[in-house]
């Protein structure tokens, strides 16, 4: 798992100036400015020692050109300055030991406090850098080590087989030197134990190695935050610094205007040109002009031979093999329904691409989209938009094929009979797995269609009576068919029909709240789900069913993260255990609400929420926003509960390291 640092934001020491190039340009500008303010500060002196010299001090101010080693705004102010301070004259000897003190005196005790402060940040960031060539030595010498082990073992195992072809031709030869068979033999059985032991050898050298890169990884992350943190406070000295220079120079014009009335018109005009500096544009300039826009390497991770036992090598480090040993991720943990195998929850993600792909299901996609376009009176498209252009940027030979596959895809209007005939054959169809995921990627399209959510009255109906035939055969089928029941599931939450044009379908309840919410104006208060006419059915009264659709959802959120090795640093495996956490957290809060949308029992919910093995804080927080209270009741049975979830739990850490590369689909959580 690389991390390659990329440039953002604007130029800065840190992001640009942090390899060998941008830190010996520091070290430079650092000596330049130094440089620089000690002739500004020799400038002072020279000019309280005498005003009689003050053209002489002047000039040479404007000689010495300290504006060179500035950029940007400081360049200019001090280059104007240079240029300006020449008109002035007379009356210096008066002024002198204001200058000296106020200007001169101050400046060099800046120069003494910048130039301790950045020579201990250059000596730490040069200590850094050895410390770095020490911990790159280190890993080199690891590698090297198993390398070398690595060697030695191939060649005794060679010496070993030519050891034992000698041996099978002496004995094919019984004739010829049969006295020396048993001294090959010993040859051999020292050989073999040499072998093991080099084996033996070579795995702790290849341990150790791994160890270096997760100590090297691990420096790595503590050398970049740290030499960072020097260049930010390198720059920011500089910044200091910078306005610095500049409240001197203010300083010493405010003692001219006090001082010398005859200089106020000069001193007006060098004011309005130094009245401001942005030091930080300055350091952009600085930095646009000698960084050398290489990027940061990414950090190492370790190079194997392909003998090495690759389960072993890349498995979950110390810290990584237990981000996924949670207990929030229980299939199934109750004695209800049974347990639901945590593996199973994993290689349904496969599972579900191969039934979605496979030839019976696009088979029962084309007679479903019949009957439900019958329904709706419109063509359903069986493919995604973000599908379609993705097949128009094929060559011409796929586009040809797709053309004519599309023919057979054209919208049939069908008569009364045909659609009764093929009707009965798709709900035979949800008794089987093809059938159902048909249906439910076919109710699926309605969300990206032209149409939008809503219904017509008759088509509300015909599709709630399918939704329900569906889920019929959902609650019937061994193991569940979760998927295709959490897309139905999800698109029941958004098709509606508004209430004002099927209050016949309505219950006296119904039109009492339809009622007041004309009179409130709620939105949503004027439309009738799908929801609402299924939510009564069996399959929303297991426990097994919510528990399998949770933790299918939380397995497509963990598939879409690189598992944790055991050579990645603290950190990342730290990174990958609260990130899991909180995909944790936010499926139990989506499937809660579900449970209470679907009308389950609050006791139940608590329960469910209670036998997760989530921090108390975070119990309270989905409780409070579920508004249901904790029951103490069913805190004894929770530890019993966790007990027997321990065998699910290291399946499915185990399973995750295997199926980490997989990518789950987007199946629309709420």
């Amino acid at each position: 798992m690389a991390h390659a640092q990329s440039i953002s934001g604007g130029p800065s020491y840190s992001r640009d100036m942090w390899d060998t190039h941008g830190v010996k340009m520091i070290t430079e500008r650092i000596d330049r400015s130094k440089k620089s303010m000690k002739s500004l500060r020799d400038f002072f002196q020279s000019s309280a020692d005498t005003s009689f010299t003050n053209a002489k001090t002047t000039h040479k101010l404007q000689a010495m050109n300290i504006g060179e080693a500035e950029f940007g705004t400081l360049k200019f102010v001090e280059e104007r300055y240079g240029e300006l301070i020449e008109t002035m004259s007379k009356n210096e000897e008066i002024l002198g030991s204001k200058i000296r003190t106020q200007c001169y005196q101050k400046l060099s005790d800046q120069i003494t406090r910048i130039t301790r402060v950045n020579t201990k940040l250059l000596g730490d960031l040069a200590s850094w850098q050895k410390s770095l060539e020490r911990e790159q030595k280190k890993l080199r010498k690891a590698k090297q080590s198993y390398d070398e082990k690595k060697k030695q073992t191939l060649a005794v195992h060679k010496a070993l087989q030519q050891e034992k072809e000698h041996l099978t031709a002496m004995k094919d030869s019984p004739s010829q030197s049969s006295n020396k068979i048993p001294q090959v033999e010993a040859n051999v059985m020292a050989l073999q134990q040499k072998y093991k032991s080099m084996q033996t050898q070579s795995r702790e050298q290849l341990e150790q190695y791994i160890k270096a890169v997760a100590i090297y990884r691990g420096f790595r992350l503590n050398y970049d935050s740290s030499t960072s943190v020097l260049l930010d406070q390198m720059e920011q000295t500089e910044c200091d610094r910078a306005q610095m220079v500049h409240r001197v120079l203010k300083l010493y014009l405010e003692i001219q205007q006090v001082m010398v009335q005859q200089s106020l018109r000069n001193i007006d005009t060098i004011s309005k040109h130094i009245a401001n500096i942005d030091a930080n544009s300055d350091n952009m300039v600085f930095v646009e002009k000698y960084r050398s826009n290489q990027k940061k390497p990414p950090l190492p991770d370790p190079k194997f031979h392909p003998d090495d036992d690759h389960d072993n090598v890349t498995g979950a480090g110390a810290g990584g093999g237990n981000h996924h040993h949670m207990n929030g991720t229980h299939p199934g943990d109750d004695d209800d329904d049974g347990k639901v195998s945590a593996i199973t929850a994993m290689s349904s993600v496969s599972a579900s691409l191969n039934v979605e792909d496979s030839a019976q299901t696009n088979f029962w996609c084309e007679k479903w989209r019949l009957v439900i376009g019958k329904i709706l009176q419109r063509d359903i498209e069986l493919v995604s938009p973000q599908n379609k252009v993705d097949t128009s940027n094929n060559n011409n030979t796929t586009n040809n094929n797709n053309n004519s596959t599309n023919e057979s895809f054209a919208f049939i209007q069908l008569t009364d009979d045909e659609y009764n005939g093929l009707r009965e054959k798709c709900v035979e169809s949800l008794s089987g797995t093809h059938g159902r995921c048909a249906f439910s990627l076919i109710i699926n399209r309605q969300r990206t269609n032209e149409y939008g959510l809503e219904l017509q009255p008759d088509e509300f109906l015909a599709l709630v009576e399918f939704i329900n035939l569906f889920f019929d055969a959902v609650h019937a089928s061994d193991p569940l068919d979760i998927k295709p029941a959490k897309l139905v599931m999800i698109m029941s939450q958004s098709l509606y029909v508004r209430k004002e044009s099927a209050v016949e379908l309505l219950t006296d309840e119904e039109r009492t709240e339809f009622v007041k919410a004309q009179e409130s104006q709620a939105d949503k208060r004027h439309k009738l789900f799908i929801q609402d006419r299924i939510k009564n059915h069996e399959i929303w009264k297991m426990d097994k069913f919510w528990k399998e659709a949770y933790c299918d959802s939380v397995q497509q959120e963990l598939l879409k993260y690189p598992a944790v090795k055991k050579w990645h640093s603290e950190q990342e495996q730290s990174e990958a255990l609260r990130r899991e956490q909180q995909i944790i957290f936010s499926q139990l809060a989506a499937w809660t609400h579900n449970m209470k949308e679907f009308g389950t029992d609050t006791n139940k919910i608590a329960q469910f929420l209670d036998s997760r093995g989530l921090k108390s804080d975070q119990l309270e927080v989905l409780k409070a926003t579920l508004q249901i209270e904790s029951h103490p009741q069913q805190e004894n049975g929770n530890t019993d509960q966790n007990d027997e979830n321990d065998d699910e739990q290291n399946q499915l850490q185990n399973g995750n390291g295997k199926e980490n590369e997989k990518q789950g689909n987007d199946d629309g959580l709420p």
